[in-house]
């Protein structure tokens, strides 16, 4: 479930205890994204598999090498609309593979 403790790998944005996410994008970037995604090919952002506005500092294994067109385009709109349930009260699962 996004924005809870329970199953989340890295530090949870900060949450009402319903799950519901309190501060969206909060915290300043102590990750390694933009050397995750030098590992890829030119031009690619290190994308984080669940949004940093979620998650806040994800772990490397959190992060991939994603095309920026991608990162920026259909992985942003999953991730409004992930955001967008969980304004509504929704649980979101999920189940990334790499």
């Amino acid at each position: 479930m996004l924005c809870g403790k329970a199953g989340v790998v890295g530090d949870a944005v900060p949450s009402n205890g319903a799950g519901h996410c309190t501060a969206f994008g909060a915290g300043g970037r102590k990750d390694n994204a933009t050397a995750v995604g030098k590992l890829g090919n030119d031009g690619d952002h290190g994308g984080h598999l669940v949004g940093h506005r979620f998650m806040v500092d994800t772990p490397d294994a959190g992060i991939a090498p994603q095309a920026s067109n991608l990162n920026t385009c259909a992985w942003k709109t999953m991730e409004n609309e992930w955001a967008d349930w969980l304004r509504k009260g929704y649980r979101v699962d999920y189940d990334i593979s790499v």
